[in-house]
């Protein structure tokens, strides 16, 4: 049941939404506006395809993010599972000259829809730092560690779990509307994700 889609939100937790056992891709700097289309290699086996949507929310610091995704998982005679997440992420801390970390903390919900149902609740922080290469280009690495509760049910039967889990990974900004992300969680629940990050025009990251 592990392998299977499961979209929660961070929030995703610092990380704003993140389904199932795929990386959040929350950077460790809210967007204005950002749109991230990515696929997953899951866990145990089976692939995600995953497209999130962050929008600031008119408050300083604060991020709505929204998850849909759709899991084709390793599993005999296991159903294509839908999943859509949602959550809020916070800008904690800003990097400066005497703590050059930024931090964004934040948690949410998602749900899996398939043969069975899974509900995700994440909750964690991204720490990270953005490194200017030139005018344009930039990497930023991060470390998203997070903790969830999860309940499958299904077939007349439920189970809950909590998970602890880290995702590593980076942003590498081309210019001020593409970047790409890739992230990978360690533990448990090893799995990898490779993300294009677009930006509208005029806005920024």
């Amino acid at each position: 049941m592990r392998r299977f889609l499961l979209l929660a939100c961070v929030a995703a937790a610092p990380l704003g939404a993140q389904a199932a056992f795929y990386p959040a891709l929350q950077p460790s700097r809210i967007a204005v506006r950002e749109y991230t289309f990515a696929v997953a290699d899951l866990s145990g086996g089976g692939t995600a395809l995953v497209f999130q949507w962050r929008e600031g929310l008119g408050r300083p610091g604060l991020q709505l993010t929204m998850d849909g995704g759709i899991v084709d998982a390793d599993i005999p005679g296991s159903a294509t599972q839908l999943a859509i997440g949602a959550g809020l992420a916070y800008q904690a801390m800003t990097a400066t000259a005497d703590l050059p970390f930024d931090v964004v903390i934040g948690g949410g919900i998602g749900i899996a829809t398939g043969e069975a149902t899974t509900t995700r609740i994440p909750f964690g922080a991204t720490v990270g730092h953005r490194f200017a290469l030139d005018e344009r280009v930039a990497i930023s690495p991060f470390i998203a560690p997070r903790i969830s509760w999860n309940r499958i049910g299904g077939g007349g039967t439920t189970t809950t779990d909590t998970d602890i889990e880290v995702d590593l990974g980076a942003t590498v900004e081309f210019t001020p509307m593409v970047a790409m992300r890739v992230a990978a969680i360690i533990g448990d629940n090893n799995a990898f994700a490779l993300g294009l990050a677009l930006t509208p025009k005029g806005l920024k990251k």
